[in-house]
């Protein structure tokens, strides 16, 4: 069985990166993050056929072909493509009699025949399915991303630690100092005996001595200094780091946030705590380690050549040791990834969902979940843990080794006469001083792969375009006209087939109530999302009078927008700087007001410390009612030129909601309210009601229009009527 390849990556992560493997073989390094944004998948599991959709856009010629394995080992073009086993993808590389070799991405395993077509024919059938895939002139046209390796090389940190110049060259000189100083005291060792103890010069032993006092003072002295400035560029690279990422993952648009997972975010920002401790603990280290051994080389040639290539070769052969578990070490980190944002979202949902847990009665079928992703990255730490023991026992038997031969060398040297006895101990001195850092060779190119594996993973981020990338080119001042327009609004969304909205027309007058009926799932919500822009449509524009909405500013367009969401958020702050938020400065009187048009001024004024008072967690203590109304004061004291409530008082009782409406009606009289409801009460007042089913618009009127046709709308209301009776 091959569990590495079948288990190791999910669905889609599995199809793409066996893309990228073809795409590689055939001379171009395709980013998952471009094979992503071509993915139109969604949520759906992956197929051949979508994998061949993704290839073609770029370039390459794709064939689904079925087959027996004799037709596949005979006459298919490799690399191709095969479903493996029913949970992923592999690529087959090569079939060289009864071997074939598949792989992931780089990593590449060999299995038999009879094992192959187990896992790749249907049960009971003898044809099988490949998708073969050619390169053709337009693949070599498109241009193809720089290999992920530079991309995540230290060119990118570099950028943050050149803004230090200073400091980095006080840490160079400091480096240069201390190797200095420690090539010192095997001289001295030397000097000790050759020429104090051979000559019974003991005033000489006494001033090697305090030569050695002296340095070993300096050297200290050197490191505690070495030690501050790292401290300082580390600090300072790390807190630029993080701060540059929160910064950018707000600049993105909303599409990153409904893709990506949230422990798969913060995930990221973890791995930015895997830069800071490579940066405080193992660069100044390594740099040092590697002049060190440099040096060490160097003085060993001049003692003895013979001794020098064992010092050298065996060196080498260390480093190569480290070096032949990289990519398996990079493979693991991958998987552990994944795996960690996987039980990190299932954390967070335990903790969130917990009173739908216990109402359930679900609290142990969710800790069992838990467990086992628990488990399953402990399986997988521990597979780490197993090649890092190997990679350090292997490395500690060659260092050893060449330690017992070079001892052995250098004590037949003196007995041959071609060696001085102080030359031996200098000898063995220098060996000591080298034993540390080869053997911690090991740990830092350790820590230099996961540094430089977890920038590759923040860079992927940082290499994303902005929500508004071209913002100097934008109109940050809204029209004078400003009715909506949407013409022939159709949309889906990413990495989907099935449109959410289809051909919208539709003209909401400025100043005037629109309210926007439907079925569940009929798109309203998503077409209000597409008048905030949070979405880009797939066709058709809409426009603010005459500007195309794509070229007015997002920032100043929200700027004129209040929201009132089912899905908003309350954030752990006090009731006073809730309904500010995003308020330059404060106007209290302003949040009072505020509070009055959501009808909930008299319960804050009834709490201990009023407008002060803290909420604890995501709303905590605040029941759906209370937190709506909240929301509501938060949009009135944004004092937008629209407002838009979706669902915004579905969760008030009857007497609150009419309070409130009329409150909003009157506060906003003469500015553009776009409503998205069911209830009568909310809607029926509007001057224009547009019912959307389907992602189309089957009717729109005023109240009495609608009923008059006895339509969509008649039926919606008729039921809600007939309910409530």
């Amino acid at each position: 069985m091959t569990p590495s390849i079948k288990t190791i990556y999910k669905d889609h992560e599995s199809a793409l990166k066996c893309l990228r493997s073809v795409a590689r073989h055939h001379g171009k390094i395709i980013s998952l993050q471009d094979l992503r944004s071509k993915d139109k998948t969604g949520k759906e599991p992956a197929s051949l056929r979508s994998i061949a959709e993704i290839a073609e856009s770029f370039g390459l010629r794709a064939r689904c072909v079925e087959m027996d394995y004799p037709s596949l080992a005979k006459d298919t073009p490799l690399p191709f493509i095969i479903k493996w086993n029913g949970h992923g993808f592999v690529v087959v590389s090569a079939i060289v009699q009864n071997q074939i070799a598949i792989g992931v991405d780089k990593e590449t395993v060999t299995v038999s025949t009879s094992e192959f077509c187990k896992n790749w024919l249907p049960e009971g059938e003898m044809d099988g399915i490949v998708l073969l895939l050619e390169a053709t002139p337009e693949f070599f046209n498109e241009p193809g991303e720089e290999d992920e390796r530079q991309s995540g090389s230290f060119a990118w940190l570099y950028g943050y630690i050149k803004k230090y110049p200073r400091l980095v060259r006080q840490l160079a000189i400091g480096i240069l100092i201390g190797t200095v100083l420690k090539l010192i005291p095997p001289f001295l060792t030397q000097s000790i005996v050759d020429v104090g103890i051979n000559n019974s010069n003991l005033d000489f032993i006494y001033l090697i001595l305090f030569a050695q006092l002296m340095l070993m003072v300096g050297r200290n002295s050197m490191e505690a200094i070495r030690g501050w400035l790292l401290l300082h560029v580390s600090t300072r690279v790390s807190i630029s780091l993080l701060t540059d990422f929160i910064a950018k993952i707000m600049r993105l648009p909303m599409a990153f946030f409904s893709e990506k997972s949230l422990g798969d975010v913060m995930q990221r920002v973890e791995d930015q705590k895997r830069v800071e401790v490579f940066l405080s603990t193992q660069l100044s280290a390594i740099l040092f380690s590697i002049v060190n051994i440099v040096i060490y080389t160097a003085i060993f040639a001049i003692y003895d050549g013979f001794i020098f290539g064992i010092f050298f070769g065996a060196t080498l052969l260390y480093i190569g040791w480290i070096k032949l578990f990289m990519r398996k070490r990079r493979d693991l980190d991958s998987k552990r990834f994944e795996m960690a944002s996987e039980e990190r979202d299932k954390l967070v949902q335990i903790v969130q969902g917990m009173p739908d847990i216990k109402l359930a009665n679900a609290e142990m079928p969710k800790r069992w979940d838990w467990e086992m992703l628990r488990a399953k990255l402990f399986r997988q730490n521990m597979r780490t843990l197993a090649l890092s023991q190997t990679q350090q026992i292997g490395g500690l038997i060659i260092n050893e080794s060449k330690n017992i031969i070079i001892t052995f060398l250098s004590a037949k040297a003196v007995l041959d006469g071609h060696l001085s006895i102080g030359a031996m101990l200098a000898i063995q001195q220098m060996l000591g001083q080298t034993n540390s850092p080869i053997e911690q060779l090991v740990t830092y190119m350790q820590q230099w792969q996961d540094a430089r594996m977890s920038m590759e993973r923040l860079n992927e981020v940082h290499k994303l375009p902005d929500e508004e990338a071209n913002e100097q080119n934008k109109v940050h001042q809204l029209p004078e006209d400003r009715n909506l327009v949407l013409r022939n609004i159709s949309f889906k969304y990413p990495n989907t087939n099935t449109k959410v909205l289809r051909d919208i027309k539709l003209f909401i007058p400025q100043g005037k109530t629109t309210a926007i009926i439907g079925s569940s799932g009929s798109g309203k919500t998503t077409l209000l999302k597409m008048l905030l822009k949070y979405h880009e449509p797939t066709s058709g524009e809409t426009l603010l009078g005459n500007t195309d909405l794509r070229n007015i500013s997002n920032h100043a367009w929200r700027g004129q927008c209040g929201v009132v969401g089912a899905d908003g958020f309350v954030f752990s702050d006090t009731f006073l700087q809730n309904i500010a938020l995003g308020a330059a400065e404060l106007d209290f009187e302003r949040v009072k007001m505020a509070a009055r048009v959501a009808n909930i001024h008299e319960h804050i004024e009834g709490l201990p410390m009023g407008y002060y008072t803290p909420i604890s967690g995501e709303s905590g203590g605040l029941s759906q009612g209370q937190k709506q109304r909240l929301l509501i004061a938060r949009a009135v004291y944004k004092d937008p030129e629209y407002l838009f409530l979706d669902e915004g008082t579905n969760a008030l009782d009857t007497q609150n909601q009419h309070i409130i409406m009329q409150n909003l009606r009157d506060y906003f009289k003469g500015r553009t309210m776009v409503v998205v409801a069911h209830r009568l009460s909310t809607i029926r007042h509007a001057d224009q009601i547009v019912v959307i089913e389907k992602g189309s618009i089957v009717e729109k009127g005023s109240h009495e229009e609608l009923i008059a046709i006895q339509g969509r709308y008649f039926e919606l209301l008729t039921t809600q009527l007939e309910m409530a009776a």
